[in-house]
């Protein structure tokens, strides 16, 4: 996750799944251009819509460079997660994907996913709702990234958690955390006992009487 912030201006969080090779070139484009002034960079932009495609552009042709200087024997495809709110602008997320086109979140599927997510998807396809108040909200995205690391049993997971409320133009909340720090250790103990318990009191089947 990287954060881009002009308190009062602009609020834009990034965050990117895929080739290390192709999301460096595009983080380090973006910070570049930010440096020379150039004509069209972060702060520029009248939209995210306008980030969206900025970032998107950078991608492919990060991309085709990758591509041209080491062959297609490897795969440099990113994706990218754009998300914050510009002005008065309304506060929006972004996916884009390694193709350069993207999306907008939307009301039947108020969240957007980069990366592994297939073990961590059941409890925000359940829960994730327009109208969740941000911390349960907080809550979901945790306990689905728990849920992705006792699948992926051989990765280390570090989670960078960012709440961002409206109209605020720089950062609510950020919190940075490992598989061994007390807060994530007790959600997820506490998850865990809280399925355990719901798996216990379902109904049971007729030959159980």
């Amino acid at each position: 996750m990287r954060r881009f912030i002009w308190p009062g201006n602009r609020f834009i969080a990034v965050l990117s799944s895929g080739n290390q090779r192709t999301i460096d070139g595009v983080l380090s484009n973006i910070q570049q251009d930010l440096n020379k002034q150039m004509p069209i960079n972060l702060l520029s932009a009248s939209s995210l819509d306008e980030v969206s495609d900025y970032i998107a552009d950078l991608s492919v042709k990060n991309q085709h460079d990758l591509i041209q200087k080491h062959g297609e024997s490897q795969a440099y495809e990113a994706n990218f997660i754009v998300c914050g709110q510009i002005g008065n602008n309304k506060m929006e997320t972004l996916l884009i994907y390694a193709e350069g086109n993207y999306i907008h979140e939307s009301n039947d599927s108020p969240y957007l996913q980069i990366g592994e997510m297939k073990f961590g998807k059941p409890i925000l396809d359940r829960m994730i709702k327009r109208d969740l108040d941000l911390n349960t909200a907080a809550h979901c995205a945790l306990v689905s990234v728990d849920s992705t690391a006792r699948s992926n049993a051989a990765e280390k997971m570090r989670t960078e958690l960012l709440l961002y409320k409206n109209n605020r133009l720089e950062t609510s909340h950020h919190l940075v955390l490992d598989e061994d720090s007390t807060f994530f250790c007790d959600m997820s103990n506490a998850w865990n006992e809280g399925v355990t318990a719901a798996l216990g009191g379902l109904p049971q089947f007729d030959w159980e009487s």
